[in-house]
């Protein structure tokens, strides 16, 4: 069993349906993690793991989040979450406007922590800022990002029951496979 550390409660919930679909059990902890300031999401997960075990006994789990956009050179990258306090979705689709590049990347990283093993698990997904919001979302940009060949955004596949995205790899499945390897 290891601890799952965050304060984001869309994360927790999502983290119980995905891991105990696999009979995975764990605890959840929500402590302040120091998050540096770096553009390297790798760096940033050590550290937070490094933190976090300094904390908490025990295997822990941290999860992280960075959205990318190309044409805006890779903005607001591991900002995000402080970022997106101050733009919502209707102040993206300003900066997008006259853009023909429209690519999001999501980049989800998972670190575990235990006492012999430190590991970070990426996955990059591509998607697209759409130009008009559909669907009510949890998140502001969930309501113009879609990951899906018919565009369908984030929330109105949420609304709706529809899967998110047309790929189903992630870092949870890679976090998964291992977990049962190890």
């Amino acid at each position: 069993m290891f601890t799952y550390i965050t304060s984001n409660v869309n994360k927790i919930k999502s983290a119980t349906e995905r891991l105990s679909k696999e009979g995975i059990e764990f605890r959840h902890e929500s402590i302040d993690l120091v998050e540096i300031q770096s553009r390297d999401t790798n760096e940033i997960a050590h550290y937070k793991l490094k933190f976090a075990s300094k904390q908490i006994k025990g295997a822990i789990l941290i999860n992280d989040v960075e959205w990318r956009i190309p044409a805006l050179n890779g903005f607001p990258g591991p900002y995000a979450h402080d970022v997106f306090k101050w733009l919502d979705e209707k102040d993206i689709l300003r900066l997008m406007n006259e853009l023909k590049d429209r690519r999001i990347i999501l980049n989800s990283t998972l670190g575990y922590k235990d006492n012999d093993t430190e590991i970070i698990f990426n996955n990059e997904r591509e998607g697209e800022i759409l130009k008009v919001a559909s669907g009510i979302g949890k998140f502001n940009l969930d309501r113009i990002i879609s990951f899906r060949a018919d565009k369908l955004s984030i929330a109105y596949c949420e609304d709706n029951s529809l899967e998110k995205h047309d790929d189903k790899s992630s870092a949870w499945d890679k976090f998964i496979e291992w977990y049962f390897k190890k």
